[in-house]
């Protein structure tokens, strides 16, 4: 029997030894640790650093919306007042005082030997600005208070001591047509009263001079 002998076994068994040692595995183990966590840090910095590029790119974005509701916010704004300029002007348009029914319905309250000489009006108005709502305020449109008031100059042809003036006053205070504008006698006053005189355009003929003042109801336009 043939006998062997490796002279290499003593090299073979420390190389054998050295590719066992725990020292080393343990080397290898870390490096790779190493490796795992270097690439994940990569990652969670790339992620990172798009995050905060898309951050930036909507921030800009951001500010450029926010100008835009700027703007567009006073639109509105603008947009609301001329819209309730628009309306009180409608409003004011469209219920204002319109003579022509008026003169319409007095016609009907004429009295025999009653002569309408002049009818003057005064109209004014008190505007109250609009209030903007904010909080617990309530928003309120501008309003005006109209007020008109009549100026009637008239002759009474019926006598001397003119007594169809009362009967004149009466007559426009019970017209139906003209309650509107004039609500209760206090509104309708004789404020002048004149002694009979000739008319010179009529020889034989006298009148007493009169006029009435009247106060129609305030309206809020």
């Amino acid at each position: 029997m043939a006998i062997r002998i490796n002279l290499l076994a003593e090299e073979q068994l420390a190389e054998e030894l050295r590719r066992r040692d725990p020292v080393k595995r343990a080397l290898w183990l870390a490096g790779f640790a190493v490796a795992v966590v270097l690439i994940w840090s990569l990652g969670i910095w790339l992620k990172c650093w798009a995050a905060e590029s898309e951050a930036a790119t909507l921030e800009l974005r951001w500010h450029s919306l926010q100008a835009t509701n700027g703007n567009v916010t006073t639109n509105l704004i603008l947009i609301r007042d001329i819209t309730q300029k628009l309306d009180a002007l409608d409003n004011l348009a469209t219920n204002r005082m319109l003579w022509g029914s008026f003169m319409d319905a007095l016609q009907f309250s004429m009295v025999e030997n009653i002569q309408l000489i002049d009818l003057r009006s005064r109209q004014s108005y008190a505007a109250t600005p609009a209030v903007k709502g904010a909080g617990t305020i309530k928003a309120r449109p501008a309003t005006a208070v109209e007020k008109i008031s009549l100026v009637i100059d008239a002759r009474d042809y019926g006598s001397s001591t003119g007594e169809q003036i009362d009967v004149f006053k009466k007559k426009i205070l019970d017209n139906s047509l003209l309650k509107n504008f004039i609500t209760n006698e206090n509104n309708l006053r004789l404020t002048a009263r004149g002694q009979p005189q000739t008319d010179p355009t009529g020889p034989g003929r006298t009148f007493v001079l009169f006029t009435l003042e009247g106060t129609f109801s305030e309206v809020v336009r």
